[in-house]
């Protein structure tokens, strides 16, 4: 196991380079400057890299399910890494792990201090949206809304307990979700109105102009019309079914024929 401690962004020295990626400093930043935050808004954040499962487990003192590939601990500022999968992986879950660090930074109370309550599912979606566009998680999305197999973003509070697959649906719902909040307004300018309110349906309401409730409605809407059309036209494995389809459906009408 080795620990990282970043002492300062601005110096650019938070671990090798070559563990896990060139620009890792940069991205920091840019974590940092879309919560509306300083750049060195994750100055202090301890970072351990964990050989397996169980060691993640030990370090995180319980808690992690068992696809868990890191966790955050915000009221410690610590984040645990597993070592698996290529570098560019492990950056991936780092930047989303320490986006659940500089989003519970961000989320702070004027008048208290103390964190605001947030959904999991406006956690884990914000803290998913470096990833950028792909296909296969779109894929997956769009199965799960044909098949009718969608959680309830509420859903994701339970979400440790799901088994792998349900997870992956149940992340890639999050960050869909994310990424539609910005037809109504930037995540920073989110963030700056749940802090102003001290309440996050309040200041969601303050900064879209809508619910959080009508905000649901109209984000399940929007997957029936984007991944329906998605799955008819980008997805082989439709095609695939649909062509097995008709193969069977001739056959029918052959035998059919004969008989009569």
């Amino acid at each position: 196991m080795r620990q990282f401690i970043i002492i300062s962004l601005l110096i650019g020295i938070v671990f090798p380079k070559s563990q896990i990626g060139k620009d890792i400093p940069q991205e920091f930043f840019q974590i940092c400057e879309e919560l509306h935050l300083q750049k060195n808004c994750l100055e202090g954040v301890k970072i351990f890299f964990a050989k397996d499962i169980d060691e993640m487990t030990y370090l995180a003192g319980g808690g992690v399910p068992e696809w868990g590939a890191g966790i955050a601990i915000p009221e410690e500022d610590v984040v645990i890494i597993l070592r698996v999968g290529s570098i560019d992986e492990q950056r991936k879950v780092l930047l989303h792990e320490l986006t659940h660090i500089a989003l519970h930074r961000k989320l702070r109370s004027q008048k208290d201090n103390k964190n605001i309550n947030i959904p999991r599912w406006f956690d884990e979606g914000v803290a998913q949206l470096h990833y950028g566009f792909n296909i296969h998680r779109q894929s997956q999305l769009a199965w799960a809304v044909l098949w009718r197999n969608i959680f309830p973003l509420e859903a994701l509070e339970r979400v440790n307990g799901f088994v792998s697959p349900h997870a992956k649906v149940a992340y890639a719902e999050a960050h869909d979700a994310a990424l539609y909040i910005e037809n109504y307004c930037t995540i920073g300018a989110l963030c700056d109105s749940i802090v102003s309110a001290g309440d996050f349906n309040e200041g969601f309401l303050k900064a879209t102009g809508i619910s959080i409730y009508e905000f649901y409605d109209e984000w399940k809407k929007h997957l029936v019309r984007s991944y329906i059309l998605f799955v008819l036209l980008g997805d082989s494995r439709f095609l695939w079914v649909l062509i097995v389809l008709l193969f069977l459906l001739l056959g029918i009408m052959k035998i059919i024929r004969q008989r009569l």
